[in-house]
């Protein structure tokens, strides 16, 4: 069995199309190192443009921290725009236009609140 035969069989276009839309919507990006990865966790926490968590990068391991005190059951939520020099200069407008070309979603109430409305 050759190559393509071979990776033909181990997934069919149908799982393909839907692991790469996972690998989209939930994979952490960073700018530095440049990259993105799944992770089984971090990858399914929820946006806030005001997070609870921050994640601290090292090699291939990433590390979630607190960014203020929290209460047992509070949810952890990420800010997906990652900072970094051009993302920090953005206006409410850019930020919007990121998460819905990249996530499907903007956020409601100036992004305050925490919340999404799925579009």
């Amino acid at each position: 069995m050759g190559y393509e035969e071979e990776v033909r069989s181990f997934c069919s276009l149908q799982w393909y199309v839907k692991a790469m839309g996972v690998l989209h919507l939930n994979a952490i990006r960073t700018v530095k190192p440049a990259g993105s990865a799944l992770y089984s966790d971090i990858s399914f926490m929820n946006h806030s443009c005001k997070p609870s968590v921050g994640v601290i990068f090292d090699a291939m391991e990433a590390t979630v921290v607190a960014l203020h005190d929290l209460d047992a059951g509070d949810e952890l939520l990420l800010n997906y725009i990652e900072s970094d020099s051009e993302s920090a200069s953005w206006s409410h407008k850019e930020e919007q236009d990121y998460l819905k070309y990249n996530y499907g979603f903007s956020c409601k109430d100036s992004c305050s609140c925490g919340k999404y409305v799925l579009t």
